[in-house]
């Protein structure tokens, strides 16, 4: 991504699970909250790109571009953001009830999870990590909905600047006021690590390691390499990838994920992949478009 810009893709995520939301042909209402939807809808209307994209969304003819975009790029991909937010926040909610008291979200783009967790946890540690520009647009949209609230901003919620490609994980954190080596702690890499070169996502894993508490989980996404699914993507999605300056870097099959992990001092506990979302979490007769090259995974120090 431009250093000097928010994500494309952060904006883009939130204006696909707005769609999947406001949507008749997805079961919106069971993925995607009142509440999720209108923190979206709050967010986007913060800034000049939000408010953009809800002008798309707004009228006849930009609703069936963003269509046609989506079919031209990844079919599914709206209905895949949604699905994969639900299996995240059903991990960490899990993860709460069994002790977890901290829960950093590395590269947290423009998502509401931590917002909503720390009013319902106030005793937990909540920590967003992520580019300094996309962290900046976050934060004052936060401010601008709290100021029509008249609220402050949760106390155990806390944003800290990084530039994965160029700093350490492990040494933002430990420098941070806000990090609680002590804690039982969940961390969220969702939408990140494919955007990473592979040496850079194992380093980023080894410094999770080595911060101290033994207590810890990862929750992330990755892709199988698109080569492999051809049908799964349109022909102008790496084209618009490279434009947008967010290529994928680090691709691996399902398979050999436990592998690759291994070799750090990893292992997977659990996959999900477009089959497990639909057993989870949609009706039986549900044939649309499902998006099958990225998944969901959880891993633990082995």
């Amino acid at each position: 991504m431009k250093n000097d810009s928010a994500s494309s893709t952060a904006f883009t995520v939130v204006q696909g699970i707005l769609h999947i939301a406001r949507s008749t042909d997805y079961p919106g209402g069971q993925l995607v909250s009142d509440s999720v939807s209108q923190f979206c809808e709050n967010l986007l209307h913060s800034s000049e790109e939000g408010r953009r994209r809800l002008r798309q969304m707004s009228t006849s003819w930009g609703y069936r571009l963003l269509l046609l975009k989506e079919k031209l790029l990844m079919p599914g991909i709206s209905l895949h953001y949604a699905l994969r937010k639900r299996y995240i926040e059903d991990y960490i909610s899990a993860q709460l009830e069994q002790g977890c008291t901290q829960v950093i979200n590395l590269g947290a783009g423009f998502d509401s999870l931590l917002y909503r967790l720390s009013q319902e946890y106030p005793h937990v540690n909540l920590i967003e990590v992520d580019h300094p520009a996309t962290q900046a647009v976050k934060v004052d949209a936060f401010q601008q909905i709290l100021a029509k609230t008249n609220t402050t901003m949760p106390e155990n919620l806390h944003f800290l600047p990084v530039e994965f490609e160029s700093q350490e994980v492990q040494t933002a954190l430990q420098s941070s006021e806000c990090f609680n080596v002590d804690r039982p702690t969940v961390y969220i890499f969702e939408g990140v690590l494919p955007y990473l070169n592979p040496e850079t996502v194992v380093r980023n894993f080894q410094a999770l390691k080595s911060l101290g508490h033994p207590t810890f989980s990862v929750i992330f996404s990755a892709v199988v390499p698109l080569s492999k699914h051809l049908k799964s993507f349109g022909v102008l999605f790496n084209l618009y990838l490279k434009l947008k300056g967010e290529p994928l870097n680090w691709m691996c099959e399902t398979e050999s994920l436990p592998g690759f992990f291994k070799t750090f001092g990893f292992k997977i506990l659990d996959t999900c992949d477009a089959e497990g979302f639909k057993r989870n979490y949609l009706p039986e007769n549900f044939n649309g478009p499902m998006q099958v090259v990225e998944y969901m995974a959880v891993a633990v120090p082995d």
